[in-house]
């Protein structure tokens, strides 16, 4: 099961360019693995999406997927797996 969270905002910290760990709820969560990235270029012609995805394992064993948005900078998660 998922759950999705709409406009999430994070707090990440990040190392080579890719993200090492994240505060969300007022609590921290080191990232342990990254099992997937995947970039997302589209609608370039209207509004578009330019984002990096991320699926991550943190040290309690907590598996979401977060993203960055390459407009504005900003980094949101996305879901949440039970």
């Amino acid at each position: 099961m998922t759950r999705l969270w709409k406009n999430q905002v994070i707090y990440v910290l990040s190392l080579d360019d890719k993200p090492a760990s994240f505060r969300w709820h007022g609590r921290s969560h080191r990232i342990t693995h990254i099992s997937e990235r995947r970039r997302i270029d589209k609608y370039w012609w209207r509004e578009r999406i330019w984002r990096d995805y991320y699926t991550v394992l943190t040290h309690s064993n907590m598996l979401v997927e977060i993203y960055h948005d390459l407009l504005t900078d900003r980094w949101y998660l996305q879901r949440v797996y039970d």
